[in-house]
């Protein structure tokens, strides 16, 4: 795949239908929405339990110290300000993307297709443009073995494919979830090796 122009396909998720969904007036809460990421060791199980465990939660800022697929975010805090945090820079870096132009992530992510050769192809390319790598992250996580994220001590990714038969792209999901990311600042942990 090369740095220019993302291929062109007939619908586009645009700006204004993105607009829409953050500042509509008709919803009193923001949408629950699913993440876009498998992630091991997600909260998705957690996110059921919450209104049981803590009853109505009410905050003005929330928070997230262990981002991964942000399920707790999704459900709590979108649509609020919210600070969210990873050590991993790639998985931030396709957050700040998918909050400055989700439309420009989804255009990269159409040129990718649900193959072994495809998938190989896309894992080792080295690309320049921050979309373009976001849009390749969210593809390697749905593609990949189990939705691993997994660097070897070079920090090259090397998880293999995964052979799932569900498409990667569910624009539906990722409409919404971009609506539900509002407000937030990204802060990459630098954690040191003792």
């Amino acid at each position: 795949m090369e740095a220019s122009e993302p291929r062109q396909a007939e619908r586009s998720m645009s700006s204004v239908e993105l607009s829409a969904l953050r500042s509509s007036p008709s919803r009193s809460a923001p949408p629950i929405a699913r993440p876009f990421l498998r992630w091991a060791g997600g909260k998705g199980w957690l996110v059921r339990q919450l209104e049981q465990l803590f009853g109505e939660i009410e905050f003005n800022v929330y928070h997230e110290p262990f981002l991964g697929g942000g399920s707790v975010f999704f459900a709590l805090g979108s649509g609020r300000a919210a600070y969210l945090s990873d050590k991993n820079p790639a998985l931030i870096e396709t957050y700040e993307c998918i909050k400055s132009d989700p439309s420009r992530v989804v255009e990269y992510m159409r040129a990718y297709e649900n193959q072994r050769g495809a998938y190989y192809a896309a894992r080792d390319a080295r690309l320049n443009c921050s979309y373009e790598r976001s849009a390749r992250f969210i593809y390697l996580n749905q593609t990949s073995f189990n939705g691993i994220y997994r660097e070897n001590l070079q920090g090259i990714y090397n998880v293999p494919y995964g052979d799932r038969t569900k498409p990667f792209l569910e624009e539906t999901c990722f409409v919404r979830c971009c609506a539900g990311i509002g407000e937030f600042c990204p802060i990459f942990w630098r954690f040191r090796r003792w």
